[in-house]
């Protein structure tokens, strides 16, 4: 019951919200794509569209979140860990 140390409506609230973040992304990707369809290179328009659009939604959405500040953390000691391993080969 107090496995997470808090309440089990919070937990679902904060997901309640995710879901409807993520469908609002879905609705904002399709109406700017719903028009584009010529074969592979609208595919790839698309891609690029959806990709963009819906990574700028989480960043905007999410900057100030403390889990969102963990993952730009660990990327970058990722990206260092990596830059420091080519330069010792």
């Amino acid at each position: 019951r107090h496995e997470f140390k808090t309440s089990a409506i919070k937990y679902l609230k904060k997901y309640f919200e995710y879901f409807i973040i993520i469908v609002f992304n879905c609705f904002v990707c399709y109406f700017l794509t719903k028009n584009i369809t010529f074969g592979v290179l609208g595919f790839v328009i698309k891609s690029v569209i959806i990709s963009i659009v819906s990574n700028l939604i989480f960043i905007f959405l999410f900057y100030k979140e403390n889990e969102f500040n963990n993952f730009i953390e660990k990327l970058k000691f990722l990206v260092k860990k990596e830059k420091r391993e080519k330069n010792d080969v």
